[in-house]
C-alpha cells in the first residue's frame, strides 16, 4: 500500500515539475507574447509601452505532457511491476506464461517513450509523437483484452476481476489520444509562427 502511495506521489510531483521546468527553459520556442501597459496615468504626460515576454506552451500541451510523464512513472513503477508478480503467481497457466512477458516489455518500454514524447512536446518537437500514440494505444487496447478474456478463461467464479485492468487502460487510451490532440496544436502553433516570421 506505501508503495503506490509513493510512486502516485512521485508521479504527482514529476508530472507537475517537468512541464514546469521544461516549459519555463523552453519559453522562447513558443513565441513572443506582447503586453501594452501605461507608463504615467496622467492624462497630459501618459504613455503606452509595449513589453515583450516569452510565451510559454499552452495550458493543453502543457497538462498533456504532464499526465503522459506521470502515467510513464506509473506504469514504470506500479503497472509492469504488479504484471511481474501476476507472472510469477500464475505461472501454471501455461496461457500467461506465454502472452504476458511481451505486454510487460512493452510496458515498460512505452513508459520511457511517453516520457521522452513529452518532454519532446514541451520543446515543440512533434516528429514521432504519432508512433508513441500508436504503440500505447495499441499496447493498452492489448492489456484490456488480454486480462478480460484470462478472466473468462481462468476466473469462471468472478470474471469482473479480469476487468479492474480495464480501468487502467482505459486512462491510457485516454491520455494517448490527448497526447495527439497537443501535438497537433504543438505542430498548428509551430506552423503560425513560421507564417509570422
Amino acid at each position: 500500500m506505501w508503495w503506490l502511495i509513493l510512486s502516485g506521489a512521485v508521479a504527482l510531483v514529476v508530472g507537475i515539475a517537468v512541464p514546469l521546468d521544461l516549459g519555463r527553459r523552453n519559453g522562447g520556442r513558443w513565441g513572443i507574447r506582447r503586453k501594452a501597459r501605461a507608463v504615467d496615468p496622467s492624462p497630459y504626460r501618459g504613455a503606452t509601452v509595449h513589453e515583450e515576454s516569452e510565451r510559454g506552451a499552452p495550458l493543453l500541451i502543457r497538462f498533456a505532457a504532464g499526465a503522459n510523464v506521470a502515467w510513464g512513472l506509473l506504469t514504470m513503477l506500479v503497472f509492469a511491476p504488479a504484471g511481474c508478480l501476476l507472472l510469477i503467481l500464475a505461472s501454471e497457466a501455461p496461457i500467461f506464461a506465454i502472452l504476458l512477458p511481451p505486454l510487460l516489455l512493452s510496458g515498460f518500454l512505452l513508459a520511457f517513450r511517453l516520457m521522452g514524447a513529452a518532454g519532446a512536446l514541451l520543446e515543440k518537437r512533434t516528429e514521432g509523437i504519432g508512433r508513441v500514440v500508436v504503440w500505447s494505444v495499441i499496447h493498452h487496447l492489448a492489456v484490456a483484452v488480454f486480462f478480460a478474456v484470462g478472466a473468462l478463461v481462468m476466473i469462471h467464479r468472478s470474471p469482473l476481476v479480469g476487468l479492474i485492468p480495464s480501468v487502467p487502460a482505459a486512462i491510457g487510451l485516454v491520455l494517448a489520444l490527448l497526447l495527439r490532440v497537443a501535438a497537433r496544436r504543438a505542430a498548428v502553433v509551430q506552423r503560425d509562427s513560421h507564417h509570422r516570421a
